[in-house]
């Protein structure tokens, strides 16, 4: 199990059409106890969006088969809304190539139902906020190097004994 000292709330925005799945992500979620929840589920990629320009979420839990959805384009449909928050896919589809063309889109984790249990889900929601948060660091970081080089108005030269 894993063990944090701050209990944390997380703001979850579980997108799933299937109130069986919702009702057991819901009681995966009460199993965590490194963590405090808030949970909201919509059943379509539309009130996902809708969802998101309305409430601060940390996280995006995300079915890629929905009503108005399905396979990569839902992933692709939930980035064009804007969203730069982690999102984990969580579906009934084994597909590595899908899963790899996923993660390289920016998914920050792929888990199917067969094989979700509370403990992978905690971990994945933790590791994948803090990566969210490391990527975020690390691209502010780049803009602010690049502005400073590209607005340099003097010549520097490195050199050395050789």
């Amino acid at each position: 199990m894993l063990n944090f000292k701050m209990m944390k709330t997380i703001t979850i925005l579980l997108i799933e059409d299937n109130p069986s799945d919702v009702r057991i992500v819901k009681e995966m979620l009460k199993e965590i106890n490194y963590f405090k929840v808030n949970f909201i589920s919509v059943s379509s990629l539309k009130e996902g969006c809708d969802a998101f320009k309305k409430d601060k979420f940390d996280i995006i839990l995300l079915d890629l088969n929905l009503p108005d959805s399905t396979g990569m384009q839902t992933f692709q449909k939930v980035i064009d809304c804007g969203i730069e928050i982690p999102v984990v896919l969580i579906t009934g589809t084994e597909d590595e190539e899908l899963t790899l063309n996923l993660i390289k889109e920016g998914a920050q984790d792929y888990l199917t139902k067969q094989n979700l249990n509370s403990y992978i889900l905690g971990k994945s929601i933790l590791y994948s906020i803090e990566r969210k948060h490391n990527e975020k660091k690390l691209r502010e970081s780049e803009e602010k190097y690049r502005a400073i080089f590209e607005n340099v108005q003097d010549v520097f030269y490195q050199t050395d004994l050789a």
